[in-house]
C-alpha cells in the first residue's frame, strides 16, 4: 500500500508540474542581467490642500403633507395582512374545538 501511495504522489507531482508549466515554456523569461534596486526617488511636495467652500449647503425641501401615496400602500398592505392573520386565527380556533 505504501508503494502505491508513493507512486501516486510521484504521479501527482509530475501532473502538477505539467499543469503549472504552459505548453510554450515559461511565460516570462528570466531577467538578462542582475537585478538592482532603483535609486532614490526625488523628493516631491504633497499637493496643496483644497479649500472647502464656505457657501452653505442647500437644505432639501420637506413636504408638509404627512400623507403620501406610499403611506396609502402601507395602510392597505397592513390591512390585508392583518385580515389574513385574523382569518387564520379564527379558522384555526374553530378546527381545534
Amino acid at each position: 500500500m505504501e508503494a502505491t501511495l508513493g507512486e501516486r504522489q510521484l504521479r501527482a507531482g509530475e501532473f502538477a508540474q505539467r499543469v503549472e508549466k504552459p505548453p510554450g515554456g515559461d511565460l516570462c523569461p528570466p531577467p538578462a542581467g542582475p537585478v538592482t534596486a532603483p535609486g532614490p526617488l526625488p523628493e516631491s511636495k504633497p499637493p496643496a490642500a483644497v479649500q472647502a467652500s464656505k457657501a452653505p449647503l442647500p437644505i432639501p425641501a420637506v413636504e408638509d403633507d404627512w400623507f403620501s401615496e406610499w403611506m396609502l400602500y402601507g395602510v392597505i398592505l397592513r390591512a390585508l395582512l392583518g385580515g389574513a392573520g385574523w382569518a387564520g386565527a379564527i379558522t384555526r380556533s374553530v378546527r381545534c374545538v
